[in-house]
């Protein structure tokens, strides 16, 4: 009996959890309910494909860049002029992070929605 076919939504979700949140490719099979040798496949399409989480990031950040450098249609300045002047000083740290010892990682079993679940791997 064939295979039901992998959608759109669980190919994004395999490339977000190996390189966004850097979990094992067993660890992305287990989360997202599929082979582990269709994960792997998915990633080496990716690669091949010429799919990049750093390039992407740049070319992200350049647009961004250039977005925050244009000027306002009815202000004075742009919107990094804006930031550095009214908001960059109101700026505060973020808090550290709390984590449990005893938790390790944990996987995503379906994307987040308000009846959604963590599953968390305790040490051993």
């Amino acid at each position: 009996m064939a295979r039901k076919a992998t959608s759109m939504r669980q190919v994004k979700d395999i490339l977000r959890l190996k390189h966004f949140n850097q979990l094992s490719v067993r660890d992305v099979a287990r989360s997202c309910g599929l082979p582990v040798s269709t994960v792997g496949d998915y990633l080496q399409r990716a690669e091949a494909a010429g799919f990049s989480i750093g390039e992407l990031n740049q070319a992200i950040r350049r647009l961004v860049d250039k977005l925050n450098a244009q000027p306002f249609q009815k202000l004075d300045g742009s919107r990094n002029s804006w930031f550095d002047a009214q908001e960059k000083d109101k700026l505060l740290p973020l808090p550290p992070v709390f984590r449990s010892p005893g938790v390790r990682r944990f996987i995503w079993r379906r994307p987040a929605s308000p009846s959604s679940s963590l599953i968390f791997c305790r040490s051993q």
